[in-house]
């Protein structure tokens, strides 16, 4: 079973079993959190996303942002 509580900016997760990555997520959704108290509601999705990308590089994290893909798309059944 999960906690959260709210701290600050930014967001407080309990675990009562052992999650894998617990550490890598607590800090992702703390720089959510963090832009949106920061930014509240109301703005483009574009504004929300850039603010995300420059809270996850001061969290540390390398981030590509809208990374082109490339991919083969097989039409029909055959």
């Amino acid at each position: 079973m999960t906690r959260i509580w709210f701290s600050g900016f930014g967001v407080q997760l309990e675990w009562s079993e052992k999650m894998l990555y617990a550490e890598l997520t607590d800090k992702i959704i703390s720089s959510f959190f963090k832009v949106y108290n920061t930014l509240g509601y109301g703005f483009l999705e574009r504004v929300y996303e850039n603010a995300l990308v420059i809270e996850l590089k001061r969290a540390g994290f390398n981030v590509l942002q809208q990374e082109n893909i490339k991919y083969i798309m097989k039409i029909g059944w055959w």
